[in-house]
Formats: C-alpha cells, structure tokens, sequence
C-alpha cells in the first residue's frame, strides 16, 4: 500500500531466503547449508524519501510496504539456490518483470564483518 502522503511507489519483486540456523562468517561454499526455504517478496519503495538520503533505507520503512508470501517453500524442494527458476511480477495481470533467479545471483563479496550477530 502506497503511504497518502507520497505518489512516488515504486516496487519489484524478490525472492526472500529464510536463514533457518545461525551463520556467522559462513563460506559462500557452505551458505546454501544455512537457508530453511523462499518465498516471494514485494520490496517496495518510496521514492521520494528515499533519495532525501545518500541512504535507501529512509525509502522502504513504511507500513505496508514490504509484502511477504503467502507462501513457504522448503530449500529442499526446490534447486539448490533456486537456480534457473523465474521470477514474474504482475501488477493489474500485466507482466512488469521477468527475470531468471540466476541472473539476480551474484558472488558473494566480503560483507561478514558487516552482519555480525548481537
């Protein structure tokens, strides 16, 4: 839902892996290891919040602006990574974005540090 203050909603699809175990500095070997299962996810932006900042975050912190699901599918019940599955996203029935998952799957880069567990 677009906040009444903004006309500037803008939105693509995700998919979201859910970390079912603890990880910290896990190899990029090892990571699929830690992922219990996907699901979809509509990561929405406010844009006009978002560029007031050098930071995105100011742009996706509203209420009801990031839709999650409605389903949960078990890493084991799909390829590893979910490789060379498609994401699609719809709005109003139209297609506005297609795009194989492996395409969105880059090398991992040194961000641990980053995402230490408190």
């Amino acid at each position: 839902m677009r906040p009444a203050f903004s006309e500037q909603l803008d939105y693509e699809g995700e998919l979201a892996a859910v970390i079912g175990k603890p990880a910290f500095e896990v190899s990029e070997a090892e990571a699929l290891e830690h992922v219990a299962g996907y699901s979809i996810f509509n990561d929405a932006s406010i844009r006009d919040y978002q560029f007031k900042s050098p930071q995105w975050t100011p742009g996706k912190n509203f209420d009801d602006t990031g839709a999650f699901g409605p389903h949960f599918i078990t890493a084991d019940a799909l390829p590893a990574g979910c490789d060379g599955l498609m994401l699609r996203t719809r709005l109003n029935g139209a297609v506005v974005q297609e795009a194989s998952i492996s395409d969105m799957v880059f090398p991992s880069r040194s961000w641990s540090r980053s995402c230490r567990p408190s």
